[in-house]
């Protein structure tokens, strides 16, 4: 799944950086789009208003829970033994699509971050690098919407709300892309730090120098002050890949493990150790 995964973003990055301008669709298929992915992924991808839950789980609102919900009794109920369930595909698109553009996001704007020219003096009303809105809101529904299809699967809700592992109930064929949630988030959020990259060199803006908060992550603060709308997306990225590793964790699948020690190397792995030691009861109670 992990080299699907791999094969599908490198394509639908290849798709957007070469024909995505000439086989764009309608409008109407682009509002349709939207409104599908947010009825999935939308909600938010964290509680800020109960931030010592005893799971980190959080499935947006109650109509964003009861759709995926929906999805994953109509996958469950029409897969026959030995057959793919009808959810796995959507997984799939989700994590391609997220990645992919992820991908697109880093090779192109990687490009621009190291050409020596600012990035200013070749656009001359300065709005020539900026996302739309609705491609930053379509990647933040996807990452999230792909993680709750599969940890979904392998948990249930208590009547106290608490969320539970559950893996007697979860279909193993949609759980071998937790991984890809990881791989995917890990995509995109290098791509969007790309992008504010670019948007720092391009307003001429001194990352070493730009922190606030005295963590050294100039780049970080840069993105909390002067690029908001990047903000839901990294936390989406953030989530998504909690989501995954808690749920992973809970099940008893060592693949995260082997992942950390045999494939995932370098900022990805500090990543994800990064994001495990932030959800682990030591670093929750010295907050």
């Amino acid at each position: 799944e992990i080299n699907r995964n791999e094969i599908a973003a490198a394509s639908f990055s290849e798709w957007i950086q070469t024909s995505s301008i000439k086989s764009s669709g309608k409008l109407a298929d682009d509002i349709l789009r939207i409104g599908l992915l947010e009825s999935l992924g939308g909600g938010g991808s964290s509680n800020p208003t109960s931030t010592r839950q005893s799971h980190p789980f959080y499935f947006g609102h109650i109509r964003h829970s009861a759709a995926i919900r929906k999805r994953l009794d109509l996958s469950a109920a029409t897969t026959s033994l030995g057959q793919q369930p009808i959810a796995v595909p959507i997984v799939r698109a989700l994590c391609a699509f997220a990645g992919g553009e992820g991908d697109a996001m880093s090779q192109f704007y990687h490009k621009l971050k190291n050409d020596t020219k600012s990035p200013r003096k070749n656009n001359t009303n300065g709005q020539l690098w900026k996302l739309p809105p609705g491609s930053l809101n379509a990647v933040e529904y996807a990452i999230i919407a792909a993680a709750r299809l599969v940890v979904m699967n392998s948990v249930m809700i208590d009547k106290h709300g608490r969320v539970i592992v559950n893996a007697s109930k979860r279909h193993d064929r949609l759980s071998l892309s937790l991984p890809c949630i990881l791989q995917s988030a890990y995509k995109l959020r290098c791509g969007i730090l790309a992008y504010a990259q670019v948007q720092a060199k391009m307003y001429e803006v001194d990352l070493s120098t730009y922190d606030k908060s005295d963590k050294g992550d100039g780049l970080g603060c840069f993105i909390a002050t002067k690029c908001l709308d990047l903000g839901p997306v990294i936390s989406a990225c953030n989530n998504s890949a909690k989501m995954a590793m808690k749920t992973l964790v809970e099940t008893g699948d060592r693949t995260l493990e082997e992942l950390l020690l045999r494939k995932w190397k370098g900022d990805m792995q500090k990543w994800l150790v990064e994001l495990n030691c932030e959800d682990s009861p030591v670093a929750r109670t010295t907050d």
